[in-house]
C-alpha cells in the first residue's frame, strides 16, 4: 500500500492565500452590492447562498462513486434522525442566520468595522465550549479570549467615525450564531 501523501508547506499557504483573496473579493462584492449595486437584499442572497450549495452537492452525489468519494468521502455514511435533527438541523439554522445577519450589517457599517468585530467568533466559542463542558476552562484560554475582546474593542474604538449600532447588533449577532453553530457541530462530531 502506498501510504498518503503528507501536504506541504507551500501548497498550505497557496491555498490559505487563495481562501484570503477570495474572502475579501467576496466582502468587498457584497458591500458594493448591497450599496451602491442596487441589490439590498441580504437574506435573499443568503438564501440563494444555501440553494446553490444545496444543488452543487446534490448534483455530486450523481456522480460516479469514484469521483464522488474524492468530494464527499463519507456520502455513504447514514446519520441517525436524532442526531440530523438535533445537531446537523439547528447547526444549519444558525449557518443561515450567521450569514444573513451578518450581510445585512453591511447595510449599515463599514466592511473595516464589519471586519474588525469578527474576532468576537472566538470569545462567544470559547464561552459556548465552557457552558457545554466541550472545553476546558484554562487560564491560558481565558487570558487569550481577554486580549481577543480588548482587541476587537480598540479596534472598533479606533474606528468610531463609522460607528454603526444597527451594524454592531448585527455583526455581534452573527458572531453569536457562528460561534454557537461551531460548538454545535463538535458536540455531534464528538
Amino acid at each position: 500500500a502506498v501510504p498518503p501523501r503528507q501536504p506541504s508547506t507551500l501548497r498550505a499557504c497557496v491555498v490559505v492565500l487563495a481562501w484570503m483573496i477570495c474572502s475579501t473579493g467576496f466582502i468587498l462584492y457584497n458591500k458594493w452590492m448591497f450599496t451602491k449595486g442596487g441589490f439590498p437584499y441580504p437574506m435573499t442572497l443568503t438564501a440563494m447562498h444555501m440553494g446553490s450549495c444545496y444543488l452543487i452537492f446534490g448534483c455530486l452525489s450523481w456522480l460516479p462513486q469514484h469521483i464522488c468519494r474524492r468530494f464527499m468521502p463519507d456520502i455513504d455514511k447514514a446519520i441517525p434522525m436524532d442526531v440530523y435533527l438535533q445537531g446537523l438541523m439547528p447547526a444549519a439554522l444558525l449557518m443561515s442566520m450567521s450569514l444573513g445577519i451578518g450581510n445585512l450589517g453591511f447595510l449599515y457599517a463599514s466592511v473595516a468595522f464589519i471586519q474588525m468585530i469578527k474576532p468576537v467568533n472566538v470569545v462567544v466559542t470559547s464561552l459556548a465550549g465552557f457552558a457545554w463542558g466541550l472545553e476546558v476552562f484554562t487560564p491560558s484560554h481565558a487570558i487569550i479570549a481577554c486580549i481577543v475582546s480588548f482587541g476587537v474593542s480598540m479596534a472598533a474604538f479606533g474606528s468610531i467615525s463609522n460607528f454603526s449600532y444597527g451594524g454592531l447588533a448585527c455583526q455581534l449577532t452573527a458572531s453569536t450564531c457562528e460561534g454557537l453553530r461551531l460548538i454545535l457541530l463538535q458536540g455531534v462530531l464528538q
